[in-house]
């Protein structure tokens, strides 16, 4: 039998396997040595195995733990609702942190989490989109996990000029016990509207040890910056999200009037 076939054949068994529940999303798989006894097969054959598996988006290799199943079988991504009419109202709690009710909606179990509050200079492309003036270039930065069955699956860096949230609660370190737009409210600012950007690229290795995926794997990173109703910027907040573990939905968007 060709080493090919070999591989083919156990990684079809295994698929069968996740596709039945067997092995269910979030299970990790056996040690390779123990999978090689399990099938019978070379350690060659077995690493083909993963690798093809990997390729067809139903198993990852993550750092310090092993092979995990993913969740691709049946669909079921947690999704991060952005409507058009949501943007227009800026609704009092921030729809991309409203993390923990859309992960419950698909009884996950999901967290946003504040890792790190600091203050410092801003560099050259924050400051540019904050519109920072030279002489005063400092920023508030607020660093999220939004964790998935207890694991990152985005990371949430956020912005805030020092001399308009120096000394709030934007700037200590604990989590804002209001959604972000209710908190500025709260403060006397008037976020109006936003600009959004997503994109797609290869995790950093810095990013792929925080999300605990390869680095160069694919990642959504979503740009978002909240002006308030003089069209001065409140906040830049970036969004890396893990493109396996995150679904964005623009929904119920209006047609053009003809």
């Amino acid at each position: 039998m060709s080493e090919r076939y070999e591989y083919e054949r156990v990684a079809a068994k295994i698929g069968e396997e996740i596709a039945k529940g067997t092995r269910p999303p979030g299970s990790m798989l056996p040690s390779i040595r123990d999978l090689m006894a399990t099938y019978k097969v070379s350690k060659t054959t077995m690493e083909n195995v993963i690798r093809l598996l990997s390729d067809r988006g139903l198993v990852r290799a993550e750092r310090g733990r092993g092979t995990v199943v993913l969740d691709r079988q049946g669909g079921h991504p947690t999704r991060v609702r952005v409507t058009q009419s949501a943007v227009a109202a800026a609704p009092e709690d921030d729809d991309l942190e409203d993390w923990e009710a859309a992960c419950a909606e698909q009884e996950r179990t999901g967290a946003l989490v504040t890792v790190a509050v600091s203050e410092g200079q801003a560099r050259d492309d924050v400051a540019a989109r904050l519109q920072l003036a030279d002489t005063g270039r400092r920023v508030i930065r607020r660093f999220k996990h939004a964790r998935l069955d207890g694991r990152p699956a985005q990371l949430q860096t956020a912005f805030y000029p020092v001399e308009r949230f120096g000394g709030t609660p934007f700037a200590e370190e604990h989590r804002l016990t209001t959604g972000t737009y209710a908190a500025m409210r709260e403060l006397g600012f008037t976020p109006a509207n936003r600009d959004e950007v997503v994109s797609a690229r290869g995790a950093t290795p810095e990013e792929a040890v925080e999300l605990r995926i390869r680095p160069g794997s694919p990642v959504l990173v979503i740009e978002r910056l909240t002006r308030d109703d003089q069209g001065v910027p409140l906040e830049l907040l970036r969004i890396v999200a893990d493109s396996l573990r995150t679904e964005l939905a623009y929904e119920d968007l209006p047609l053009p009037r003809p």
